[in-house]
């Protein structure tokens, strides 16, 4: 009880590992373990008695609280924190109340709000093109991509090839 005071399942393991033979280690950590959940099963049992509660059977709620218990023990001593609170009672307090309250600001989070909804819709259903343009040595080059749908950029790549070089014989280039 004292190693798992100390450290919890981390420490037991690593006793466990140091001390005993590594074909005894198995067996001997059932023992541990099973020696761990009987004294944590007495303790629970006797609190339950001293502060007068009501009996709880042995049954699996009853295991699976002592094995999450002795887990957070095991987080607490591997992640101390500064301070430890515990509730020590709970009054409940039933109450109703009714706000009234003048938001001069609403208009603008519902635009903001109408507005992030249709830059949504256009992100999914707006395609993305990109061309470029490079006048360089005489020469023009131009190129152009999509991140979706490349058949209707095979389309309209030659298209927009076709509207230049009649702007270059327009404008006396050639292209």
């Amino acid at each position: 009880m004292g190693i798992f005071a100390k450290g919890g399942y981390l420490a037991l393991d690593e006793f466990i590992t140091k001390n005993i033979p590594k074909e005894q280690q198995e067996k001997m950590q059932g023992y541990f373990y099973e020696m761990l959940f009987g004294v944590m099963n007495a303790v629970l049992e006797e609190t339950i008695q001293k502060y007068k509660l009501p009996a709880w059977p042995q049954d699996e709620a009853r295991n699976r609280f002592l094995l999450h218990s002795m887990d957070a023990y095991t987080g607490l001593t591997e992640y101390p924190a500064p301070m430890l609170l515990q509730l020590d009672g709970f009054e409940e307090v039933r109450s109703s109340g009714l706000q009234m309250t003048r938001s001069p600001g609403a208009f603008l989070v519902y635009l903001g709000s109408v507005l992030l909804v249709l830059g949504t819709i256009f992100m999914f259903y707006i395609r993305e093109k990109r061309a470029w343009v490079l006048f360089s040595d005489d020469r023009i080059r131009f190129a152009m991509s999509s991140s979706r749908n490349e058949r209707d950029l095979q389309k309209e790549f030659p298209q927009h090839t076709q509207s230049l070089q009649r702007l270059a014989k327009d404008l006396n280039h050639d292209a």
